[in-house]
């Protein structure tokens, strides 16, 4: 009998389930949501989203939650807010600054920050800085950023040969990444990158 209890109370073995799950704490919560922001940036929204997604782990693994887990989701949000971890005009700021490095349309940034709770104001907002930090001011900000995205992906002017050939496929191509299809058109057919952005 001394075996089976020892047997059952002992130390759980190396990849074992756990017995019990343990408790869900307000202080646990934050603990994870510091531990996300330290590794992600992210918008309040995304921000909760982790911890509600944290809490349904918690309950499928049987572990106790407190009933009013998410008015403590909302005050861990509220706080890291004050401390300005968590920060949307910051995240958005950020988050279209990269997209437009990297050829982001205005269209496809919408998108993507909207997913993110980002409001329509500090949406046009964050894309008027990120074109004014990138020298962009002169309103060709789309057409720089559809020139990066061809340059990336080999499209139109950027295009070693067969170019007649692909046409089609590269202007679907920025089409599909949010550019207009002006854009596209002008993009896939100019003969020079630098003598397009001149000419407009």
């Amino acid at each position: 009998m001394k075996d089976q209890d020892e047997k059952i109370t002992g130390p759980r073995k190396l990849g074992a389930p756990r017995l019990t799950a343990p408790r869900l704490t307000a202080k646990s919560m934050e603990n994870a949501a510091v531990h996300y922001l330290g590794r992600f940036s992210a918008s309040t929204k995304n921000l909760r989203r982790v911890l509600q997604n944290r809490v349904l782990r918690a309950k499928r693994r049987g572990a106790e939650v407190p009933d009013d887990i998410n008015a403590t989701i909302d005050a861990i949000v509220a706080k890291l807010m004050k401390l300005q971890l968590v920060d949307d005009t910051n995240f958005a700021n950020q988050r279209t600054l990269s997209l437009r490095r990297r050829g982001g349309s205005a269209r496809q940034i919408r998108g993507k920050l909207k997913m993110a709770g980002i409001s329509d104001e500090q949406i046009d907002q964050a894309v008027g800085a990120a074109d004014a930090e990138r020298g962009d001011e002169d309103g060709k900000g789309e057409l720089r950023a559809a020139l990066r995205l061809a340059e990336r992906r080999r499209l139109g002017p950027y295009r070693l040969k067969e170019r007649k050939e692909y046409r089609q496929r590269d202007m679907a191509a920025l089409a599909r990444a949010g550019f207009s299809i002006d854009i596209c058109r002008k993009v896939t057919d100019a003969a020079d990158a630098e003598a397009l952005l001149d000419d407009e």
